[in-house]
């Protein structure tokens, strides 16, 4: 009999396994992507992508599969979502200046979103730099409660 503990990551990743899988198969009924409007075809192309992500595809794949679909990206909001998954991936084979470029290109794509700098500060937690995840342009500092300071709207 295996410990609860390893039951229970065994149970998480079925869990994450069969939803993605889900996900993919939502994304495979759609047909020929490139037949659909631009901002459907990035929307389903993204979620196909991460969905592989979450059932271990090479991350090679999926790393040239978005690089590719972020130079036809249809808005800045697809591009920064591309780039942040990009960040994402690559972070996770430990290509640090790499992932760095992705993140920051999902910053300049869409510098109104937090998307650009979560996924900057993902990779600087990938590489243990707490301090420079914590300090990442466009993120609250810690204790600070007011995250729309440029609106004058608080919390």
């Amino acid at each position: 009999m295996e410990s609860p503990a390893r039951s229970i990551e065994r149970g998480e990743r079925l869990l994450w396994v069969e939803r993605a899988a889900e996900a993919r198969s939502l994304v495979g009924e759609l047909g020929e992507l490139a037949k659909l409007e631009s901002d459907l075809r990035d929307r389903a192309l993204l979620l196909q992508l991460r969905a592989e992500a979450l059932v271990d595809e090479p991350a090679d794949r999926i790393v040239v599969a978005a690089t590719r679909a972020r130079k036809s990206a249809s808005s800045p909001a697809a591009r920064a979502g591309f780039s942040a998954l990009i960040a994402g991936r690559l972070a996770a084979k430990r290509c640090d200046a790499l992932a760095r470029e992705a993140a920051q290109d999902a910053i300049d794509a869409l510098p109104s979103s937090a998307l650009g700098p979560d996924a900057m500060a993902r990779v600087h937690l990938e590489f243990d730099r707490r301090p420079e995840a914590l300090t990442t342009p466009g993120r609250p500092l810690p204790g600070d409660t007011n995250c729309h300071r440029k609106s004058g709207r608080g919390h």
